[in-house]
């Protein structure tokens, strides 16, 4: 069986290159910094909109080392690309190490695309936000099936959606639907048809063609 830390830290590098991230753990100093301001964020924001307020107390949810075990992409203060917060939990298993980096670049792109205005209205849209997040979880899934080839059904894959998001059912539903289409895409051996999964895809071929595990996507000789 084929040893995935040297495929984890490899893909990390590699996408934190592509899509301009720091990536740290929940105790570095730039998660502190993040926590005083999702804090502050949460109380100015509450009287002028319960949407953005809300994402802001996840956020500052998210980010506490002692309780989070969920991974966090957020703006750089000052720059241009993203802080992918790691959990412990994510940096303890290569699996979830690699289908957490793939998911929070995908959030990371996010960022480095689109203005920050845009991004702002995705968060205050609710549908807008469940189809950013499915997107992250389908690219997450994909890089998973990758090296493990294990087969996961589109309601295991959001099920965390339930739980620290504020989405209704029906909104988590719609992420259903996008994911469900992405991997209907892999079940056919074709590459799902986010920008990140192309790359994790790249990477994997070019770095570590040995840690592929479905035929279909393989390299071809």
């Amino acid at each position: 069986m084929t040893d995935l830390r040297p495929v984890a830290a490899t893909l990390t590098r590699e996408l934190s290159a592509r899509y301009s991230t720091d990536i740290v753990t929940p105790d570095s100093w730039q998660v502190v910094l993040a926590r005083i301001a999702a804090q502050g964020a949460a109380l100015g924001l509450g009287a002028i909109n319960s949407a953005l307020a809300g994402w802001a107390r996840e956020a500052f949810d998210a980010l506490d080392p002692a309780t989070s075990s969920r991974s966090v992409c957020l703006p750089q203060i000052g720059g241009d690309g993203a802080v992918v917060v790691m959990s412990a939990a994510a940096l303890a298993d290569p699996v979830e190490n690699i289908e957490t980096i793939a998911h929070e670049h995908e959030h990371a792109r996010v960022l480095k695309a689109d203005a920050d205005v845009q991004v702002l209205a995705d968060y205050l849209n609710g549908e807008m936000r469940a189809t950013v997040e499915a997107r992250a979880y389908a690219v997450g899934a994909f890089a998973r099936y990758l090296v493990t080839g294990a087969w996961q059904t589109a309601d295991e894959i959001v099920q965390p959606l339930a739980h620290g998001y504020a989405l209704d059912a029906a909104t988590r539903e719609h992420c259903a639907v996008i994911v469900a289409s992405a991997l209907a895409s892999m079940r056919a051996g074709v590459v799902p048809p986010f920008e990140v999964c192309g790359v994790v895809l790249e990477v994997l071929r070019a770095k570590h063609p040995g840690a592929i595990v479905p035929d279909a996507f393989k390299v071809r000789p």
